[in-house]
């Protein structure tokens, strides 16, 4: 049985604007000799609330929030 433990966190993205954060609760293996090389995954709880498009021709990326807990504006 795998042992692990919750822990409430703010995920943040930056854009030139805006900060979008949101408040999670995750789940978090406890580490072992065996899962201490295991990438971290963005979860399809937050993705799901993005818009996605791949451009592959133009090798480029686009991620658009539609939904957030909090959002700041930059200051410059």
């Amino acid at each position: 049985m795998a042992k692990g433990y919750t822990e409430e966190v703010i995920l943040s993205f930056r854009d030139p604007k805006y900060i979008y954060s949101y408040l999670l609760n995750v789940e978090i293996a406890a580490p072992t000799t065996r899962n201490n090389r295991i990438p971290s995954l963005l979860g399809r709880d937050i993705l799901d609330q993005w818009r996605f498009v791949l451009d592959a021709p133009r090798n480029k990326i686009l991620l658009t929030p539609r939904i957030w807990d909090l959002r700041q504006k930059i200051r410059r």
